[in-house]
């Protein structure tokens, strides 16, 4: 099933806020990031992903069923060996409220999307060395 294009433009223009050790890097769809390129090489990795296992479909869920998605999807990532900066996703226009995110340094992109799919997410980010972040679709799959 194909997103309403007025949800694909307002993942698009989210901003991805990634609380690293050096202080917040702010990544965008469409946009490469000179600071999250420093963190991924620091760390040895070509890539990273942002995922989240809030709002599940796009839809609104309260806060209890939230943060017991994303501590499962964390424990799902450290159990997978992965590492996880806290992040968070921003609505400029302050239409959604901040959901929590996590950035994933090295993880592989279908595995980012095996994960997405599991928590039921419709998209999450991904960015590589030297490249502009990009937003990975998988509800239209």
């Amino acid at each position: 099933m194909a997103l309403p294009p007025e949800l694909l433009a307002a993942y698009r223009r989210t901003h991805y806020v990634v609380h690293a050790r050096g202080g917040d890097i702010t990544l965008r769809i469409g946009e490469s990031s000179a600071e999250f390129d420093a963190l991924l090489a620091e760390q040895g990795v070509p890539a990273a992903a942002l995922m989240t296992a809030f709002n599940p479909g796009s839809e609104l869920v309260g806060a209890a069923a939230n943060a017991a998605a994303q501590a499962r999807l964390l424990a799902d990532l450290r159990a997978g060996g992965w590492s996880c900066l806290p992040s968070q996703a921003r609505d400029p226009r302050n239409r959604w409220p901040a959901e929590a995110t996590v950035a994933v340094p090295g993880i592989e992109q279908a595995a980012a999307a095996g994960l997405a799919r599991r928590y039921g997410q419709n998209a999450f980010v991904w960015t590589a060395l030297h490249a502009a972040a990009e937003l990975i679709v998988i509800a239209d799959e």
